[in-house]
C-alpha cells in the first residue's frame, strides 16, 4: 500500500475502529494497491512424502530370479483363498458421494486406474456402496490412488488384529547381529483375492477425463485402507514364510516389511538370495528402491539397527524435538521404551 508519503509495505492496525480497506478511507488517503503480475505460488504439504533415492537392482547376490524385482505390474498369488468381508447389518449399505476432482488430478489418476483395470484388479460394478477416492501427488509428480474406506470399516465385522508390537518384535534380533537385510513387499495386499460376494463393498465412482463417462469401479483384491487388510495379509504371508528354509538367519516380519538377521556376510548373502527367490516364486514382488541388502546398518520400522545399537532415525528425533513444550515426556517415553 502507498499514499502521499511514499511508505510501502504491509501495515496492521488492530485498534483501528474502521476497516482500512474501505473505499472511503482509501480515497482519502489516496492509496493505491499494486498486485504482482505473476505472484509466487505457495505450497503447503501437511503430510510431506520424502522421495526415496533411486537404488539399482542388486547384482552381487547368488542367483536371484529377476522376476522378484519386477514391480511394473501387480501379481496375484493363486494359492491364497478369497477373503470374504462380512457386514454388521446386511440391510444397511454405506455410501458417500465422490467429491469433485480437478481435471489435472483425474489425468494423473487415469494411468494408475487404467493399469489396474488391465490387470483385473479393478472391474466395473453397480453397487449400493460408494466411498470417495483421493488423488495424492508425490514429490516425483507421480500420483497415488487413495480410497477413504472409513465408512466401510465402520460397517464391517472387524477381525481381531494379530499384528506384532514393533518394539517387541525388535527384541527378537539376536544380540550382536553383524549383517541385516530389509525387504519391502510391493503392493502386498493385492496378492490376496477378494471373494466376489464382497466386491460391492469397495466400490468408488470414477469419471474418465478423456471420455467424461462416470461409473463405478471396485477391487477384486484386498484394498489398501481396509481395516482388516494388514491382519489378513500378515497372516497369509506368515504362513508362506514357514516354508522358507534359511541356513542360519533369523527372519522377522511386520505385515509386509521383512528383516533378515544373519551371523555373517556369506550367510546373509545366501539367505537373502533364498528368501528373494522364495518370495518371487510365491508371487510376491520386492520394491528394489527400498531394499537394504546384506549390510551392517539398516533402517527398519523407523529404527536404525546396527550390531551394537537400536536408535530412532534422525527424522523421528527431529519430530520429537519439534513437539510443543506442553507435551509431557512422561507420556512419550513409554512409547519408545525398549528402543534405546
Amino acid at each position: 500500500m502507498s499514499c502521499l508519503n511514499p511508505i510501502e509495505g504491509p501495515c496492521q492496525l488492530p485498534t483501528c475502529p474502521v476497516p482500512l480497506l474501505g473505499r472511503d478511507i482509501l480515497q482519502k488517503l489516496r492509496a493505491t494497491i499494486r498486485l504482482s503480475p505473476s505472484p509466487s505460488a505457495s505450497e503447503c504439504l501437511l503430510l510431506p512424502l520424502l522421495p526415496s533415492p533411486p537404488t539399482p537392482i542388486p547384482t552381487n547376490l547368488p542367483t536371484v530370479n529377476p522376476q522378484v524385482w519386477d514391480t511394473s505390474k501387480p501379481t496375484g498369488t493363486s494359492h491364497h483363498s478369497p477373503v470374504h468381508i462380512r457386514l454388521k447389518n446386511n440391510s444397511t449399505y454405506s455410501s458417500r458421494a465422490q467429491f469433485p476432482i480437478s481435471f489435472t488430478h483425474r489425468r494423473g489418476l487415469k494411468l494408475i486406474i487404467d493399469h489396474l483395470k488391465q490387470q483385473g484388479l479393478l472391474i466395473p460394478i453397480n453397487s449400493p456402496c460408494n466411498t470417495p477416492i483421493l488423488p495424492v501427488r508425490k514429490p516425483s509428480g507421480v500420483y497415488r490412488l487413495v480410497q477413504d474406506l472409513q465408512l466401510i470399516n465402520e460397517a464391517v465385522v472387524p477381525l481381531h488384529p494379530v499384528v506384532p508390537n514393533p518394539y517387541t518384535l525388535l527384541s527378537h534380533i539376536p544380540p550382536g547381529t553383524p549383517h541385516f537385510t530389509v525387504l519391502d513387499l510391493k503392493d502386498a495386499f493385492f496378492t490376496i483375492p477378494l471373494h466376489p460376494d464382497s466386491y460391492f463393498l469397495f466400490a468408488f465412482t470414477w469419471e474418465d477425463p478423456d471420455t467424461h463417462v462416470s461409473g463405478q469401479l471396485t477391487w477384486t483384491v484386498l484394498p489398501q485402507g481396509c481395516c482388516d487388510s494388514p491382519h489378513i495379509f500378515g497372516q497369509a504371508l506368515a504362513a508362506d514364510l514357514q516354508e522358507c528354509l534359511l541356513e542360519a538367519s533369523t527372519l522377522l516380519q511386520y505385515v509386509d516389511d521383512l528383516l533378515l538377521c544373519s551371523p555373517s556376510l556369506l550367510t546373509s548373502q545366501e539367505d537373502t538370495s533364498t528368501l528373494l527367490n522364495f518370495l518371487g516364486a510365491r508371487g510376491y514382488r520386492v520394491n528394489p528402491s527400498k531394499a537394504q541388502l546384506c549390510t551392517p546398518s539398516v533402517t527398519y520400522l523407523g529404527i536404525t539397527l546396527t550390531p551394537t545399537s537400536k536408535s530412532l532415525t534422525g527424522d523421528r528425533i527431529h519430530l520429537l524435538q519439534e513437539l510443543p513444550s506442553e507435551c509431557r515426556w512422561d507420556t512419550l517415553l513409554p512409547r519408545t521404551r525398549g528402543v534405546f
